[in-house]
């Protein structure tokens, strides 16, 4: 049992009198919890010995009687003896631990987790033009070590863990004074961390715990044993934060200096590498007193280092703090959309854009607007492809982004529209492949009517007899109309798809004839890309975004030597939409749709092939615009761009493949002895038809379905070759035809033609029954049905003429 009062503890204090060192032992110790009065006294004279528990919790006395220096050398001896004790009692319990976390792990894998890197859209000059963020919301544009600069992986091991080199992955030494520094301040004032826990740390952040520690700890050692020093420092300076959501060191240096973290100079290095140890608190564009002090302090770490002598560091020391902050890049932005949305790569990523060219076709763009705006035209989408590959190189959606009052984010390169007439070169290309025109025959303009259709010119007149070549050229409706029937509407919708305009997606039989016409909605990007075809001999690619890409092979759609004819028929001086201005030779056809809400123009040669849409995004339309005065402009403006004044423009060979053969001036068929007029004309030998001369004779013989319209124009004395009678002309009397299912997607109408020079009027029967009257010169269509028929046409003056056909 002890007794009250214990002896004196503290040498020099006077008999019978409590020191406060003892009166804090009994509180301590327990042998009272009541106030303890230093002018108690007891008679007791039980010896006491006070126990080491007493001795060690014995503070300084308050009255300078326990500092003597025989009592202060014991108290320090004890404090050091307790202190080694727990150094060594941490050191075995990690070990231990360590073990255990070791054994736990020891078939884990030491791979790291992808980074969060963000994907960085760039132009053909590796210029960045967008950059969506990673996972987590984060800017992190990770880079190989020796493209971060000369100095920061050297400031890095300088400021965060200067014996890199020479630990496994956890710093022993760091460890022993972290945790001897932290006992004998009684709280966590260092840690022990090395540049390898913290990639640890960084790749799987978890709870702050002792457990999280040692994990991380045997994870660094077993990173370690994976991967190089070289390769550890560059998982820091690319997962490191370094402010707001930037993670790795390219990604600071572009948002804070404007420049690649291989540009960094030795006082911009410093300054970054000290931001990851408080990002938010050195931020130096919001913090940038403590980002100067963060540092200097890296600085001071190189210099005692010897990484920098002593001039460098006085000179950097003394260089200001020099910002150029910048949000990122945002170029072409219709393009960049469009791009990722084709893409989940991360990472640079180079795309098809020429960024010089996209500049230029922007600066066009802008011209054009500013005279459209008085028009009260708002809407401008141009599209620029390389004619080899099928790269998009220029692409502008609108022609102002922000301008949200007239949709300037909607990307008008993509929006499906009505094409006009930008379809009919390529039926004239199949009409070509399949041999039934060279562009010297002569095709029919004249009123016809298809059952209620009625078709008309955009200048509401009529031509009459005009070549193929001119009929394309002046993209005349009833020639295109009368190729598409004879072509056959299912078949030249297939064509269309297998050309990329998937947007044409309803049935033939929804579109009819009037598919060449405009009666569909395509878009810029693609119909462009269809005319790179032309351009490419006949080859279709599909249109790519990023450089490399290929979606297929090659698939041929026309031949060779007919994509020539279609370029050689829509080019020539003659043609070129700014008179009087030099422009490269170009290939080039206009659209406008119904309603003159679209205006269009492909133009094209070996190299590019250039499309410009203008129009309303809300499909109003346009004020007295045409594809010819609004669209075409800009097309040659930026042909011009392309070329000149640097040089002349290619073009396009003849195919080994073409012939070129003599034809009557007037039919364009082979020449005959009364044919006065002879010129040279292109065709396909072997697919070609070479028919004689049927027009000339002694005197000149016009087909019968002509002559009423050649008369109406007063091309055609009435007395001249006038017919008898009246005669059919079509169908052929014995023809036989084949009715398909009604799910065959187009219109099984047969159209009737006869000829007459004395009658306005035609009646048609079916086995005697009437079914239509037309006007003399029109066609009449009756719809096919299975059975043997008898098709008569009667005119006013009665006279008549019959033929038989057979519908199976």
């Amino acid at each position: 049992m002890r007794h009250w009062p214990p002896p004196n503890l503290c040498p020099g204090r006077k008999p019978n009198r409590i020191c406060r060192c003892a009166m804090w032992t009994y509180a301590t110790t327990g042998w009272s919890a009541s106030p303890i009065d230093s002018r108690a006294r007891d008679a007791s004279t039980t010896p006491y010995a006070p126990s080491a528990k007493a001795r060690l919790f014995t503070p300084p006395c308050r009255r300078n009687a326990c500092t003597t220096p025989a009592f202060g050398a014991f108290m320090e001896k004890r404090k050091l003896k307790l202190n080694r004790r727990l150094v060594f009692m941490g050191l075995v319990g990690s070990i231990l631990l360590l073990t255990g976390a070791t054994y736990r792990l020891h078939r884990s894998s030491a791979k790291l987790e992808a980074y969060p890197a963000s994907t960085i859209l760039l132009d053909r000059q590796q210029q960045p033009l967008r950059i969506r963020l990673g996972a987590g919301d984060l800017d992190c544009r990770p880079v190989r070590l020796d493209l971060t600069g000369s100095w920061a992986a050297q400031a890095l091991i300088a400021a965060e863990d200067k014996r890199f080199y020479s630990h496994p992955g956890i710093d022993p030494l760091a460890i022993l004074r972290a945790l001897a520094l932290n006992v004998v301040k009684g709280r966590v004032v260092s840690g022990a961390s090395t540049i390898s826990t913290q990639v640890i740390k960084m790749n799987q952040p978890r709870p702050r715990t002792l457990k999280t520690k040692l994990l991380e700890a045997v994870a660094a050692l077993r990173m370690e044993w994976a991967l190089s020093k070289q390769e550890i420092l560059e998982q820091y300076l690319n997962r490191a934060p370094f402010g707001s959501n930037l993670a790795g060191v390219e990604s600071a240096a572009q948002r804070y200096f404007g420049k690649h973290a291989a540009d960094l100079s030795l006082a911009e290095a410093a300054l970054l590498v000290g931001l990851p140890r408080a990002p938010s608190r050195y931020r130096p564009d919001r913090h940038p007193t403590q980002a100067w002090r963060r540092r200097q302090e890296v600085l001071h770490a190189m210099r005692a280092r010897g990484l920098i002598d002593i001039k460098q560091y006085n000179q950097t020391l003394r260089e200001p703090l020099k910002l150029k902050t910048s949000a990122g890049p945002f170029r072409a932005p219709h393009f960049c959309e469009l791009a990722l949305s084709h893409t989940h790569e991360t990472g640079p990523v180079t795309t098809t854009l020429d960024g010089q060219l996209q500049a230029v076709t922007e600066t066009v763009a802008e011209k054009y607007r500013k005279g459209f705006r008085e028009h009260g035209v708002f809407g401008t989408a141009i599209v620029i492809l390389d004619v080899r590959t099928g790269a998009v190189r220029a692409l502008v959606g609108s022609p102002d982004y922000y301008d949200a009052a007239h949709a300037g984010q909607v990307n008008g390169a993509i929006a499906p529209r009505s094409p006009g007439s930008a379809l009919k070169p390529f039926v004239y290309a199949m009409a070509l492949d399949d041999g039934r025109i060279t562009p010297e025959s002569l095709l029919n303009d004249r009123p016809l009517q298809f059952r209620e259709y009625v078709p008309r010119n955009f200048d509401a007149d009529f031509s009459g007899p005009v070549s193929a070549r001119d009929a394309l050229a002046r993209s005349l409706n009833i020639p295109a109309l009368e190729l598409t029937r004879q072509t056959g509407t299912a078949r030249l919708l297939d064509q269309l798809r297998k050309l990329g305009l998937h947007t044409l997606d309803k049935p033939a039989s929804h579109y009819g004839l009037g598919l060449i016409l405009g009666d569909g909605e395509v878009t810029l990007l693609d119909l462009a890309n269809a005319y790179a075809c032309l351009a490419r001999g006949g080859e279709f690619e599909e249109w790519t975004l990023f450089e490399g890409e290929r979606k297929g092979p090659p698939t041929r759609i026309f031949s060779p030597e007919t994509a020539f004819l279609v370029a050689d028929m829509l080019s020539g001086e003659d043609r070129l939409p700014t008179a009087g201005t030099r422009t490269p030779r170009m290939a080039w056809k206009t659209g406008t749709s119904a309603g003159g809400r679209d205006a269009w123009t492909f133009a094209w040669n070996p190299d590019y092939v250039v499309g410009v849409w203008v129009g309303h995004p809300d499909g109003r339309p346009l004020p007295e615009q045409t594809g010819s005065t609004a669209a075409a402009p800009i097309a040659a403006e930026l042909f011009r761009a392309l070329y000149l004044p640097q040089g002349e423009a290619p073009w396009f060979e003849p195919p080994p493949g073409l012939g070129q053969r003599e034809v009557c001036a007037v039919s364009g068929q082979s020449p005959g002895p009364h044919c006065l007029r002879k010129t040279t004309g292109y065709y396909l030998p072997g697919i070609s038809r070479n028919e004689s001369c049927t027009l000339h004779r002694p005197e000149e013989a016009w087909p019968v379905e002509m002559q009423t319209f050649l008369r109406s124009k007063g091309m055609l004395s009435s007395e001249t070759d006038a017919p008898a009678g009246l005669r059919i002309t079509s169908p052929a009397d014995g023809q036989s035809y084949l009715k398909l299912s009604e799910t065959a997607g187009f219109a099984q109408d047969l159209p009737l033609t006869a000829a007459t020079a004395s009658s306005r009027k035609l009646f048609w029967f079916a086995n005697g029954q009437r079914f239509a009257e037309q006007e003399n010169g029109h066609a009449a269509y009756w719809p096919l049905a299975k059975g043997e028929w008898t098709l008569t046409c009667c005119d006013e003056a009665g006279k008549s003429d019959s033929v038989r056909i057979t519908v199976r």
